[in-house]
């Protein structure tokens, strides 16, 4: 099974908040979770930069990350489901 580093954000977008996937992929859980352990500010950094600014009003479209986890892609796409993505 492979994971990814999964993150519950915040946005300006019209559905507020929703779960983004980095693409790396790790065999294992445990390896996935201590990288974000180490990384997470430049997790969130990363995010923000990907995320951009609104096209109109210049503000940053990344509020915030409530959670992070990893998951696999099914899990990613059924709780983005779950959202109204």
């Amino acid at each position: 099974m492979m994971y990814f580093i999964t993150v519950l954000i915040m946005t300006t977008l019209p559905i507020p908040t929703g779960w983004v996937q980095y693409s790396q992929t790790y065999s294992d859980k445990s390896t996935c979770e201590s990288f974000i352990k180490h990384n997470q500010k430049q997790i969130i950094m990363d995010i923000s930069s990907y995320m951009g600014r609104d096209p109109k009003t210049g503000e940053l479209r990344f509020k915030g990350a409530k959670e992070f986890e990893c998951t696999t892609y099914e899990e990613a796409v059924k709780r983005n489901t779950e959202l109204g993505h």
